[in-house]
């Protein structure tokens, strides 16, 4: 599997005290707070929580497999935190945001399988503390997530799929970024919807695009009048090997969710099985006699630079791209 090789160059710029007190003070000028005071004040947490999450991720890429879910996925909570600090000054503003939000259905011990495992989000907890104000995802319409439908949402994953199950999960319909996204008509088959319906699924993510429909027998299209973002939630998915938005050929999909969700759910399930299922994880990585170690390790290789990387995009983003020391 092709590897991402580029380095979050502003996530590494961030780890001073200097850059990342300016940093915040940038980010919260929009907010008429005491920018300063705050900016001072939360300047220590901005820089432990990424030199922390940078620590986590490089050790993980390094360390053994047997640990490194663990590793990833408390590198993957201090970068959040670090996200949630520049628009959520008083962050954490109680205790009850600090748990981890998600919790594991109690494991069969015979013929379990990762795949068809499953997860539950609880009420409170940074899971959705983050989809809330990271995402702007405040109403799910489920609570529960198996494994396989987490993959589902990760598009590096998609040849995978098409391997094991002679079935991609999403298709290609553009190249970021670009106005002009192409349905293939077969779609339509796949998600039990008229061309139009589909049209109308699609535009319903978009409301502020003026969206222009066109179709062919072959494809339909949607002219958008903005590169979709993929900092916000919506069914597309971007694959950062070939820059592809891909649409999800499974229509549960079809809802706000945002990708780095399944990273976070998928990660905290692997972390917990290394550390509390430890027979079947150590059976698995040392004889690999289940296919989930297949899909573990692509994900594991996928996710150790792919959320690197979004976190950077994403905090590059709130920098509007400005040179922050003068």
């Amino acid at each position: 599997m092709k590897s991402f090789e580029t380095k979050p160059a502003f996530l590494y710029y961030l780890r001073s005290l200097e850059t990342a007190q300016q940093f915040l003070s940038h980010c919260y000028e929009p907010m008429k707070l005491e920018t300063d005071t705050k900016s001072y004040e939360n300047a220590n947490s901005l820089f432990y929580f990424i030199n922390q999450g940078i620590t986590y991720y490089e050790q993980g890429k390094s360390g053994p497999l047997s640990i490194r879910p663990v590793l990833f996925f408390y590198g993957m909570t201090h970068f959040i935190k670090a996200c949630l600090l520049t628009i959520r000054p008083h962050y954490p503003e109680s205790t009850a945001v600090l748990a981890h939000g998600v919790s594991t259905r109690k494991r069969k011990k015979q013929n379990y399988s990762f795949l068809q495992d499953e997860v539950k989000m609880q009420q409170n907890g940074l899971l959705t503390y983050m989809a809330e104000h990271l995402f702007q995802m405040k109403n799910w319409n489920k609570n529960r997530f198996v494994m396989r439908w987490l993959f589902e949402q990760i598009p590096e994953l998609n040849t995978l799929f098409e391997w094991q199950f002679q079935k991609k999960a999403s298709i290609h319909i553009g190249t970021a970024p670009t106005t002009i996204l192409r349905i293939p008509a077969f779609v339509c088959d796949e998600v039990h919807l008229t061309k139009r319906r589909v049209l109308q699924e699609l535009q319903s993510f978009f409301p502020d695009s003026n969206v222009e429909t066109g179709q062919s027998k072959e494809w339909m299209e949607l002219s958008l009048k903005n590169p979709p973002s993929f900092f916000e939630s919506h069914p597309l998915k971007k694959n950062e090997l070939d820059q592809g938005i891909y649409l999800p050929l499974n229509r549960t999909h079809w809802y706000p969710f945002h990708e780095i969700i399944a990273h976070y759910l998928l990660l905290y399930n692997l972390s917990t099985i290394c550390r509390y299922e430890t027979e079947w994880w150590g059976e698995l990585i040392h004889t690999s006699f289940s296919e989930d170690i297949v899909w573990i390790e692509s994900f594991l290789e996928i996710t150790s630079w792919k959320f690197p990387l979004w976190v950077n995009q994403w905090l590059l983003e709130k920098s509007s791209r400005r040179i922050i020391i003068s």
